[in-house]
């Protein structure tokens, strides 16, 4: 039985062996996969975090452009505001002058709205009632000037300041309400220019 114990023993001693050279095997290959997937793992790392930076550099670039976009409007808001409101205080100005610059405004307004024709002008009651008395001559020699000819319509017209021409049956609205309201992207332009373009 020594021949066979000797066999026995010599199998188990090749077994130990190949098990010791199976188990490093099998650690090394543990090695090789392990260091392989920390290769890939940190690569998806690096791609993921170079994402999330410029996902956070666009974020903070909308960020302060949606700022600047929002305080731009607001600027923009804010100077419309004042642009409306010196217009509106122009127009107050405007409507309530004393009589003889009103009447001297009436003028210059006439000079570039009356036409070729025989007309009337046309004006509220409390204008009618304040007419300095050279103003039909005046206003006359205007319409003169363009062929025209012109009378004071001694009827007030419904209107609250300015006039109005009649032509016939053509009326031409020259109240300083639709006078500004036809006028007004100019003089939105005239104020900006004024205020803000300096």
């Amino acid at each position: 039985m020594s021949g066979l114990d000797n066999i026995v023993k010599k199998i188990k001693s090749n077994s130990r062996d190949e098990i010791e050279l199976i188990k490093k095997d099998a650690e090394s290959y543990r090695a090789s996969v392990l260091a392989e997937a920390k290769k890939e793992t940190d690569k998806e790392i690096k791609i993921i975090l170079d994402q999330a930076k410029r996902d956070q550099d666009l974020f903070e670039e909308k960020v302060v452009s949606n700022g600047e976009f929002k305080q731009r409007n607001a600027l923009l808001k804010a100077k419309g505001e004042v642009i409306d409101e010196v217009i509106a205080r122009a127009l107050d100005e405007l409507k309530n002058q004393d009589a003889d610059s009103y009447f001297a405004t009436v003028l210059n307004v006439l000079k570039g709205n009356v036409q070729d024709k025989d007309g009337k002008i046309c004006f509220s009651k409390k204008d009618l009632d304040r007419i300095p008395s050279d103003f039909e001559a005046k206003a006359s020699d205007i319409a003169k000037e363009k062929g025209g000819s012109l009378t004071v319509d001694n009827e007030p017209a419904d209107i609250a300041d300015g006039f109005i021409l009649k032509y016939g049956d053509i009326e031409e609205n020259c109240t300083f309400d639709a006078i500004f309201e036809a006028k007004r992207d100019e003089l939105r332009d005239l104020v900006n220019k004024n205020l803000f373009n300096k």
